[in-house]
């Protein structure tokens, strides 16, 4: 994306700034934030979504995969909305890796606080 030259090319870089920004605006207007961005972000370090890994949390760069990536912010969301504990939902996208499902319920469940 051509805006990625604003945070020199660094996802930790365009991550802070975006939490920075967030933070902000979140406590100028009493916002609660969905931690679904900490969520990726805290699951970008498993060996198997890291780039060059055999999964992906996204389609194009920037859009969340359709399996892994946006299952992870659905598990975040519902445990944020409802309180389910991830690890106790048994819906699995077609096709995809369990173990590695597991792993994202587990961040799922520690990235939310509530």
């Amino acid at each position: 994306h051509g805006g990625f030259v604003n945070y020199d090319r660094d996802r930790k870089k365009m991550y802070n700034a975006i939490v920075d920004t967030t933070n902000e605006i979140a406590r100028k207007y009493g916002f609660d934030i969905i931690p679904c961005g900490d969520a990726i972000e805290n699951a970008r370090d498993l060996p198997e979504v890291k780039e060059g890994g055999e999964y992906t949390l996204n389609r194009d760069g920037f859009h969340l995969s359709l399996d892994y990536g946006r299952d992870l912010a659905a598990l975040v969301m519902n445990k944020y909305f409802t309180g389910t504990n991830p690890i106790d939902v048994e819906y699995e996208p077609e096709d995809t890796d369990s173990k590695v499902i597991g792993k994202l319920k587990e961040i799922a469940r520690d990235t939310v606080a509530r």
